[in-house]
């Protein structure tokens, strides 16, 4: 039997948990016969799963897929494809098994040493190799060879999905079924260049223009504050994570949306458009969604129809993305690895930061220092490598309880080839945009100045420049707890050294190998 994540009942009850501390107690007995009718209509189908009172221990069968019209469209009884599904696909049951038997136990100072010597072993001569992806490594190129995207070479798919389907009975090409479709594209005004469109009741509702989609702790927030600073950019909401988290009511994240929901974001631009329209013909302004995490939140995948029975992604949130607006623009910059990581260790162990929302889990802030991080890194280095052993590296990067398990330290969000790899399958390279964080900081003007020629925005005047340019740098990390270890940076360097040399192969730029850093 396929067995996948379970989601504990008790999370489904937050939501309601919040309205009811809201109301009082007049009202929380009408709110909780709701919410127990909340849980009968939404319990029954979680994570393309039933619940069975047999799985025990939170657990749930997945004992099939649902039509719309309530009919199977596909059950775990017919035997998978090995012509459809690589060696990886052995479910996640196995894997997560390994990983809770992980190195954990160990002492730590074993383990620093185990970790360099696996990293030694497999690190290998990378500079040459050909076509190779991970030329020298031996445990990356066969984890990359494990995944069913490695036989995809340098094949463009747009909106299709990555690979064949996990099970002969999944129908093939564009999801337009299940919980989880494809929102088809509109019937876009033409005289808008932001893409909207009339609705039913003939109002004007536009979808993005353009997204900012990874990565954080790279100035990202500091650089959403100088583009909507453009008189053709319209002010919008940083952070609303429709396509990689609130489409799905089951991610506690306390206010999932709806697909109509989402597009009132983008009222004012649409207001603006239907103005324009009226009133010149045309419109020239745009909005864009600042979804920082678009691309490295992957862990909602499962959900997604047409990744059915699979142990990694065939439809990622760029698919989504893309079909929605084919020219759709991407705004993608990132930072050394190594820094960006503990940038971002000392942000989530900073706030009241979740480590699990399903099960609210919160971190513990007394681990705030270079001693745990080292610990940490140590402890995720090892998980990693074993995963990458037995496993593809999509099924590892692509895998919760994998994250999960090294204290939710974003490791995954590092390793930006994996990612990058499929957005370039994904979404066209001349809609791709790729900056480096330290770029950014050097040259804040040649930065916007890309940006701007990317949206195919007008040039705004010296003065609207240097407005722009002399605002303070946001979110600038002055952190009192000092640098990490030596030795936790010379372990990083070492492990994301490969994925660092090939982020430079795939977007054939040398200044992605971070020499100057």
């Amino acid at each position: 039997m396929v067995r996948c994540p379970a989601v504990p009942v008790v999370s489904r009850l937050a939501p309601c948990r919040l309205v009811i501390r809201r109301v009082g107690l007049a009202g929380s007995v009408l709110v909780l016969v709701l919410c127990l009718f909340y849980i009968s209509r939404s319990g029954v189908f979680l994570d393309t799963c039933y619940f069975s009172s047999s799985a025990g221990g939170g657990r749930c069968d997945q004992t099939g897929v649902k039509k719309r019209d309530g009919s199977l469209l596909w059950t775990p009884e017919t035997p998978f494809s090995l012509e459809q599904t690589s060696a990886a696909h052995k479910g996640n049951t196995a894997t997560n098994s390994a990983l809770q038997r992980s190195s954990s136990s160990q002492h730590h100072r074993n383990a620093t040493s185990d970790v360099t010597s696996t990293l030694r072993t497999s690190q290998g001569d990378d500079s040459g190799g050909g076509g190779e992806p991970y030329p020298g490594n031996e445990v990356l190129s066969e984890a990359y060879k494990r995944s069913p995207c490695s036989r995809l070479k340098d094949v463009f798919v747009g909106n299709n999905p990555l690979f064949s389907p996990c099970h002969p009975s999944i129908p093939s090409g564009v999801a337009t079924w299940g919980k989880y479709p494809y929102v088809n594209p509109f019937n876009y005004i033409q005289r808008s260049k932001n893409p909207c469109f009339n609705d039913t009741r003939g109002k004007v509702k536009c979808v993005p223009y353009f997204f900012l989609a990874g990565f954080s702790k790279c100035g990202t927030n500091d650089l959403y504050i100088r583009i909507i600073n453009h008189p053709q950019v319209t002010i919008g909401k940083k952070e609303l994570k429709w396509f990689s988290r609130r489409r799905f009511p089951e991610y506690f994240y306390n206010d999932s949306l709806n697909f109509p929901q989402y597009l009132s974001f983008f009222r004012k631009v649409a207001h603006t458009v239907k103005t324009d329209l009226a009133t010149v013909g045309y419109s020239k302004q745009i909005m864009g969604d600042f979804t920082v995490g678009a691309i490295n939140e992957v862990f909602e995948w499962p959900q997604l129809s047409g990744n059915e029975g699979c142990t990694e992604p065939r439809v990622i949130n760029a698919n989504h993305i893309v079909h929605l607006n084919p020219k759709i623009r991407v705004i993608i910059i990132m930072r050394h690895p190594v820094q960006r990581l503990y940038s971002r260790f000392l942000f989530d162990y900073k706030r009241n930061y979740f480590l699990d929302y399903r099960n609210m889990t919160l971190v513990d802030h007394a681990l705030r220092n270079p001693q745990d991080f080292h610990r940490f890194v140590v402890d995720g280095l090892q998980k990693y490598q074993d995963c990458f052993r037995k496993y593809s590296l999509r099924h590892c990067i692509y895998n919760r309880t994998l994250w999960e398990s090294v204290h939710a330290l974003k490791i995954q969000d590092c390793m930006y080839p994996v990612m990058l790899e499929d957005w370039l399958r994904v979404i066209p390279r001349d809609q791709l945009l790729f900056l480096r964080s330290e770029d950014y900081k050097a040259d804040v003007r040649g930065t916007l100045e890309t940006i701007f020629k990317f949206l195919d925005l007008d040039p705004i005047n010296e003065t609207q420049m240097a407005s722009l340019t002399e605002l303070d740098m946001k979110n600038v990390n002055s952190d009192p707890v000092g640098p990490m270890l030596p030795e936790t940076e010379r372990l990083l360097k070492q492990f994301f050294q490969p994925f660092i040399r090939r982020v430079a192969r795939l977007l054939n730029d040398p200044r992605f190998l971070w020499e100057d850093v």
